[in-house]
């Protein structure tokens, strides 16, 4: 997972069936999957109290 710290994206690299990377992108509006973890947030808990998000 990489967070940006200039703006609101989060990267998520993982592998799927085929043991093939993957990326999924994630920006405002989005919820974070973290599928291997059984995670989900909203990208904007990720970001607060680090940027201001309009």
């Amino acid at each position: 997972m990489l967070i940006n710290q200039e703006r609101v994206s989060v990267q998520c690299f993982g592998r799927n069936a085929e043991d093939l990377w993957v990326l999924d992108p994630y920006t405002q509006g989005h919820d974070v999957q973290l599928k291997n973890v059984n995670f989900s947030c909203a990208i904007e808990t990720l970001y607060e109290d680090a940027i201001e998000i309009s």
